[in-house]
């Protein structure tokens, strides 16, 4: 028997055990909650102006509402979750639903959320899930309108001194206090201010004390020079973004590597004499880093993403909110045209009880699930402790979460300065790897993406699942359209 055929056997054996695990690893309840609170998010940023579509970066709507709401996440995190790790919010500590949202949105990058409630983010490690029927039982589910208790308007008053409404927040609070990045004073400025407000491209604000300018780059190189001083000066300082092992997770082991993989991290970018960049430019001292980074052979991007979204998150929650709000949008029109049936969620759970038995063996290559797959898969990681326990018992790693490419088709200036990580975390590559998919069940396994292989002789081209989607040329749509067995993806000539 072929290795092939022995994965086979393998991945279709998990595939029937998780579908029959009883509970199930996603209810149905779960899945409708979950819509319903996507219709409310989606129904929230329309009645703001906003414009859900892959242009969303350039829309000042959607800017304005998703930077506030993530500076409010900070807030919720700080004033009212705190460090008391109670594992279960109270019903007036509920928050706004902008909060809601970009919190929703950092719990579906699971890598992000669990390495930053053990690091950055303490107050993250008192939410062990999200609190998605709580929320939903305060969502009217046929307006989709959010119908918040006087008990959390006052609460969230009385510890944040803001307004809990996030349209009073936008109206009557145009200032945005932080420290100055030079000689730490705080320092207010404005969230909209012609092109050079906070939330703006083209961000400037001078400090009235220091009189130093300060700018998005000012605050991304004075964040890695911090976390890099912490590194040279502490030894048990680790470079953001290092802490997990290759299964996801933070352990005795992982640590120790953690700390190595920091000074590494260091030891590019120092010069001879131990000194780190340095001067009054703040695109000459990014610029050096990556530089250096890059001729040690360290990946750039990956290595300094967590550290660009001038906020204590690893996840710019401003751009993945915003790509989640495309997907949000799509299945609540879907849901409003033609409300989901028990046969499509007990379709939609299986494929993605499917879907998570290919993730378990790398050596297959990407893999996306469906439409109804997703719904189940994002459920689940809203389950956060729940979701890390379950994926590490059947796929024996801590399944995690990522976009394929940054947001197509915008503005380049008003895209993130460092893309995510472009690869899947969740499935890896397998180099001179000729496994291929078409003969498995297409009933049972409908996913839309089997990745981008290399065979034996160095030429790259596609193998796809015998089933609905788009085809992909690595990363990239091949533009080629639909895919079946009988209209495979040709090969990538010019890749080999």
């Amino acid at each position: 028997m072929s290795s092939y055929d022995d994965l086979r056997i393998l991945v279709t054996k998990l595939g029937d055990q998780l579908v029959a695990l009883d509970p199930p690893l996603v209810d149905d309840s779960s899945a409708k909650d979950h819509l319903i609170l996507m219709g409310a998010f989606t129904e929230f940023l329309r009645a703001q102006g906003c414009v859900i579509d892959k242009n969303y970066l350039e829309d000042v709507s959607f800017r304005n509402i998703l930077h506030r709401a993530q500076h409010r996440l900070d807030l919720w995190l700080r004033k009212i979750v705190g460090l008391d790790h109670r594992k279960a919010l109270q019903p007036n500590e509920l928050p706004p639903l902008d909060v809601a949202l970009v919190l929703h949105a950092y719990m579906i990058s699971p890598h992000y959320f669990y390495e930053d409630s053990h690091s950055r983010v303490p107050e993250l490690s008192a939410l062990a899930k999200f609190p998605l029927h709580e929320l939903v039982n305060l969502i009217d589910s046929s307006q989709f309108t959010y119908n918040p208790s006087k008990e959390q308007v006052d609460h969230w008053y009385e510890r944040t001194s803001v307004p809990f409404d996030p349209v009073n927040f936008l109206k009557n609070l145009p200032t945005l206090h932080m420290d100055c990045p030079r000689c730490g004073n705080t320092v207010a400025v404005k969230w909209n201010d012609d092109g050079t407000g906070f939330t703006e491209v083209d961000f400037a604000a001078q400090c009235p004390s220091c009189e130093v300018v300060i700018t998005h780059s000012r605050l991304r190189s004075s964040a890695l020079l911090q976390a890099l001083s912490a590194v040279q000066n502490d030894s048990e300082a680790r470079f953001p973004g290092t802490m997990l092992d290759k299964d996801g997770l933070i352990t005795d082991q992982s640590l120790v590597m953690s700390r190595e993989r920091s000074e590494r991290i260091l030891h590019a970018i120092i010069d001879v004499d131990g000194n780190l960049p340095s001067g009054d430019s703040p695109e000459v001292i990014l610029s050096t880093i990556k530089d250096r980074l890059d001729a040690a052979g360290i990946a750039t991007e990956r290595t300094l993403y967590p550290l660009m979204h001038n906020t204590r998150f690893s996840q710019d929650l401003v751009y993945f909110a915003g790509e989640l709000a495309q997907f949000h949008a799509a299945m609540h029109d879907r849901v409003k045209a033609s409300p989901i049936s028990p046969q499509e969620l007990r379709d939609g759970y299986e494929e993605y009880c499917r879907f998570l038995a290919i993730a378990a063996y790398p050596e297959l290559g990407y893999a996306c699930p469906t439409e109804r797959g997703d719904l189940f898969w994002h459920t689940h990681q809203l389950m956060g402790d729940e979701y890390r326990v379950a994926t590490v018992m059947y796929l024996k790693r801590h399944l995690n979460h990522t976009k394929f490419t940054a947001a197509s088709g915008t503005n380049p200036k008003a895209a993130p300065p460092w893309s995510p990580p472009a690869s899947r975390d969740f499935v890896d590559i397998a180099p001179e790897s000729q496994l291929a998919l078409t003969d498995l069940d297409a009933a049972k396994y409908p996913w839309r993406v089997i990745g981008h292989f290399i065979d034996s002789k160095g030429q790259s081209f596609n193998k796809l699942c015998p089933a609905i989607g788009t085809a992909f040329s690595g990363l990239e749509d091949c533009g080629e359209g639909e895919h079946t067995p009988e209209k495979p993806c040709k090969p990538l000539e010019d890749e080999a």
